[in-house]
């Protein structure tokens, strides 16, 4: 179904009728879209995208000076950007995290970045698997480290303080108080 989306916009946007701006659309009810706009001083835009939001986009800037391409597939990714000077921008990140990143300015300096945390984590998890990672997300905002005889655990899983260790909010003589939660 795809292709006969993606035939049709092509077929659609050659046509010598569409000299002037235009701005087509050919999505199917399952998901899937095709999108083409043109407008008056060169600036073009090309998406197509499934319904699994794999993805392809190529835009174009006023007089087609300037120029972006991007594709998503399955959670991995690249980009790349040129300006109006020439200055270019290249990334690419992948589903664990990882990314790599490289710059040219209009000097034609070069820099680079990779930052691969997704891939070690995963690596340092077949090597020790019951060790905590040091890349693991951080603990929910109802946490409390709940350690000692002082702590109970609550039926919505936050920490529970018990009255004798806060001596000032203890509870009136002969009333027998399980716990409270921690503010």
């Amino acid at each position: 179904m795809l292709w006969a989306i993606v035939f049709c916009f092509c077929w659609a946007t050659n046509l010598p009728s569409y000299s002037w701006p235009v701005s087509l659309t050919v999505s199917s009810g399952e998901g899937d879209q095709a999108t083409y706009k043109r407008g008056l001083l060169g600036n073009k835009r090309t998406c197509v995208e499934d319904r699994f939001g794999d993805k392809y986009e190529s835009k174009r800037g006023i007089f087609g000076i300037s120029k972006d391409e991007g594709a998503s597939l399955l959670g991995n990714g690249g980009k790349y950007h040129k300006g109006i000077f020439g200055n270019t921008e290249t990334g690419v990140h992948t589903m664990l995290g990882d990314t790599v990143k490289y710059k040219r300015n209009v000097f034609g300096w070069r820099s680079g970045k990779i930052d691969l945390h997704g891939t070690s984590a995963l690596i340092d998890q077949a090597f020790n698997p019951g060790a905590p990672s040091q890349n693991a997300p951080l603990a929910s905002p109802n946490y409390a480290p709940a350690s000692g005889p002082a702590y109970a655990t609550g039926d919505q899983g936050r920490a529970l303080a018990s009255p004798e260790s806060h001596p000032l909010s203890s509870p009136p003589s002969g009333v027998v108080q399980e716990g409270f939660p921690l503010k």
